[in-house]
């Protein structure tokens, strides 16, 4: 999937005084240029880097035999996570190409929740069917106090 980022009208000459001077985007761009290609260089070094993961493909099988039973069984799926967890997934799926009509009726809808409201857990719990539900539990410490009490909040009310 590819990106194209048009800043265009972000910038003075298109959209005037409140936008960014170019000369000043320009000199951005050269220090965002030097830190890019610092962490490039680090991508060869023992350290697993940023741009070493993007490049990781081994557990991709694995996800790809997730992903295929969660299309399988479920008709909903329950996104836990805040923050990056969450806003992550988020951008990828606004980013994904829009399915067709046949695609959309195999795949299961997302409900990100980002945050522990028990309100909207409950407007989100009244139009899902349980047995038809499955999660998918984000943290990328492992240990994330709001996505675990969003969890166990979930689990008490799905186990009624």
């Amino acid at each position: 999937m590819s990106y194209k980022h048009n800043f265009e009208f972000c910038l003075a000459d298109s959209i005037g005084n409140s936008g960014l001077a170019s000369a000043k985007f320009e000199k951005l761009m050269e220090c965002a240029t030097e830190s890019i290609n610092k962490l490039a260089d680090k991508s060869h070094s023992d350290t697993q880097s940023l741009f070493g993961l993007v490049r990781t493909c081994e557990d991709l099988e694995t996800l790809e035999t997730i992903a295929e039973q969660y299309c399988e069984f479920f008709d909903h799926v329950i996104v836990l996570g805040t923050g990056g967890s969450s806003l992550g997934g988020q951008a990828l799926t606004a980013l994904a190409p829009i399915p067709r009509p046949k695609e959309v009726a195999a795949r299961p809808t997302l409900h990100f929740m980002a945050n522990i409201d028990p309100d909207s857990f409950e407007r989100l719990f009244q139009k899902i069917e349980a047995e038809r539900t499955g999660f998918l539990v984000i943290s990328k410490s492992g240990s994330t106090a709001e996505t675990m009490a969003q969890f166990i909040y979930c689990m008490d009310v799905f186990r009624k």
